[in-house]
This record gives C-alpha cells, structure tokens and sequence, in this order.
C-alpha cells in the first residue's frame, strides 16, 4: 500500500495509505498529480480521503455504495458536505450526524457512526461568479488545535443557533434556488454573525476579518468565510464588472490575493473526464479524477 505525489507531506500520505489499509483492500499504490491546498478551507482532506479510496475500488473492480464509501474515508463524522459534494457536487445541506451524546468534534476527528442524510441539493447559478481570496497573513487550524477549539466553543447558544437555522433556511438557501443573489447576501451575513462560525471568525487573523469587512461595504456582492478559513469568499454577478473590480480592490487593500475565480459546479467526480460510472467486476482500468 502506498500514495505519494502531489506535494502532500509524509503525514498526508501516511494518512491516506491507513484509509486503504483500513479498507482491507488488495495493495494499491496510488500517485497523485496534484493537490488542492489543505487546511485553509477548500475541503481538500475530504476530496483526497474520497478521491484515493474511490481511485482504489475502481482499480480493483470493487463495487461500493457512495454512503459506504463516505464511512471509509473516516470523514463526515459532524458534516457530510464534502462527502455529498463528491458525489453529486451543486450546493448542499445535510442533516449532520444524531445526537447520542457524543462530544462535538470537527467531521475530521469523528469517526462516522453513518452518512449524514442529505436534505437538500440543487443546482448553483450558471451566472454566479465565485471569487476565492486568500489573506497573506491568516489563521491556519487543524489537528488537535481544531478539536480543542471545537471542545471550548461548544455547545454553542441555543437562541444563536436557531437564529443561524432561521438564516440558512429562509435566506440562503431559498437566495441560491432562486438565484437571488441579495437574498443570499443578507442571509451569509446574518449567519455569520451567529454561533460557531461567528467564534471563527474571531479567531481569524485582524487581515481576514479586515477583508470580510471590505466585502461587507460591496452590495453587489455576497460574501463570507470557509470553514474555518482562512479562505473567504464573494459570489457576484459574473455580468457585472463592476463589483468584480470592487471586489479585487477589496483584496488589494487588505492583503490578498486572488487564488481564483470559478463558476459553481453542479456535477460530482469525474472518471477519466466522464461522469463517474463502476466498471465490471475485475477490470482494472487506469484511472484520473477531477
């Protein structure tokens, strides 16, 4: 068993060699080409976690139900987002894991009990611009550094979270399936002012809040931080130049830069350039996901 390349350090790919040992699955040895950036919140340990183990399968004709696959990589113990955009890819909200008294602990430092359901899914607006800025100088948490951060913040304010569920469900997700960008705007606005991610945030770096307060004084945009950032975010309007200027000044006066601008994708993992299908038992293909 062995993966390398992609420039992931030894203790990446330490990590992702245990996951297809812990698969109990033939030897593999897997290399990846490139690699998204870990820990500033793009999902990348998810999409690496589900790309090898899926990669590996495949290989070896292994059919693998996508909840199943979900459960061997080890992620989605809290949130099934990445897992669920792996597979089908547009914008999501899933159902988390159930409450059995378990300590609250970041998705990567919980083993999942099952795959969290997912209540909605729908397709992100073709028009949509996603501007993605990354602050020279910002917080980078993972490891044991993010579960204790989890073990203080948490259990968060009950009136705060139903404030943030009231957000997300009458103003988030209903501005994306409308594609009512302002609506989006006012409801990321009100969400993050709430709950863990306003705890996030003010754990972030003087540079990130900086940045999200820049964005806050663009109307034509809706803005915010992943995860636990540093990574912020600006969806705008791909026909208004305008606010895409506004949009890159922002970055310039508060230290950033512009790691890139993206359209939402509305389809899972691609194999071979073509939607993800499972080959006959025992064809061993070579194999490239996207």
């Amino acid at each position: 068993m062995a993966v390398d390349g992609g420039g992931l350090s030894s203790a990446t790919r330490g990590e992702l060699t245990a996951l297809l040992k812990g698969a109990h699955l033939p030897d593999t040895q897997i290399h990846i080409l490139s690699a998204i950036p870990r820990h500033v919140g793009l999902g990348s340990g998810t999409m690496l976690a589900m790309g090898v183990l899926r990669a590996a399968v495949l290989v070896h004709g292994i059919r693998v139900l996508p909840s199943d696959l979900g459960v061997m990589s080890r992620r989605g113990g809290t949130s099934g987002i990445g897992c669920h955009a792996f597979w089908l890819g547009g914008f999501i909200v899933d159902g988390g894991q159930p409450d059995v008294g378990q300590a609250l602990r970041p998705s990567s430092a919980s083993a999942p009990r099952e795959s969290p359901p997912l209540l909605i899914r729908g397709p992100i607006p073709a028009h949509w611009r996603f501007t993605l800025l990354l602050p020279h100088s910002g917080t980078y948490v993972s490891g044991m550094a993010e579960s204790t951060f989890f073990s203080t913040k948490t259990p968060t304010i009950a009136d705060e979270c139903l404030k943030a569920f009231a957000a997300l469900y009458h103003a988030v997700v209903p501005g994306v399936l409308t594609a009512d960008l302002q609506l989006l705007r006012n409801g990321l606005r009100e969400y993050q002012k709430l709950g863990m991610k306003k705890a996030e945030i003010a754990a972030q770096s003087p540079d990130v809040r900086r940045l999200l307060s820049a964005l806050s004084k663009i109307p034509g945009c809706a803005y915010g931080m992943s995860s636990f950032g540093p990574l912020v975010f600006a969806v705008s309007d791909e026909r208004d130049n305008l606010t895409s200027y506004d949009i890159r000044d922002a970055a310039n006066s508060c230290g950033a830069h512009v790691f890139a601008h993206a359209r939402g994708r509305n389809f899972g993992h691609r194999i071979n350039g073509s939607k993800s299908v499972d080959p006959p038992t025992g064809q061993s293909p070579e194999i490239r996901l996207a």
